[in-house]
């Protein structure tokens, strides 16, 4: 989608929001974060987009630079469970913050996190009750359950009812140990499924 790294050359080569070259475009609001989500743009979206930027269609299809500066909108993030780093746009992470991502390993997140969408999760050692965060439990692989605390310890509540909520009273905690990594901040979802 050379496209779109184009649009984000010219944004940030004109220090423009990405609402101020929609507006100015006569693009939808929300429409170059639709783009950045794998939505298929119309063309008549994209001659918009290139007249605002005074270049032809043709120009902003084609895979040559057309002149702007590299722009990589993306940053890498370590893959949980992996030695790999994957990369994920910049507007994703929150500045100056520690990410990762997760591949959900299974449907217990279901119908918000699907086997195979990833989750990028800001690094972090606690939470507050009603987070969704991934979770490290020894012996498993690291798992993104709603964590609610109760005088008693915490519970690990997937929202799909076909799995069991995990209870852990707080001397398990320590015990075993159980800890948060990190709270989920968003998901990209898998259609490669």
């Amino acid at each position: 989608m050379i496209f779109l790294y184009k649009i984000l050359a010219y944004c940030h080569e004109n220090n423009l929001s990405e609402a101020a070259f929609e507006k100015g475009a006569g693009l939808s609001k929300g429409q170059i974060n639709s783009w950045k989500n794998g939505s298929k743009p119309r063309i008549s979206s994209l001659e918009k987009a290139a007249i605002f930027m005074g270049i032809s269609l043709t120009e902003l299809l084609d895979e040559e630079d057309g002149g702007f500066e590299p722009y990589d909108p993306t940053v890498s993030i370590p893959l949980s469970g992996t030695s790999e780093y994957i990369r994920v746009l910049a507007d994703d992470i929150p500045e100056n913050a520690s990410c990762f991502a997760l591949i959900m390993p299974d449907d217990s997140m279901l119908p918000e996190f699907g086997k195979g969408d990833l989750v990028i999760a800001q690094s972090c050692s606690s939470a507050s009750t009603g987070d969704v965060v991934t979770v490290h439990i020894p012996g498993e692989n690291m798992i993104c359950r709603k964590i609610i605390y109760t005088d008693e310890g915490l519970i690990l509540q997937p929202y799909n009812q076909l799995y069991d909520a995990e209870y852990y009273y707080s001397a398990d905690i320590d015990i075993l140990p159980i800890f948060v990594t990190g709270r989920v901040i968003k998901l990209i979802r898998s259609y490669n499924k």
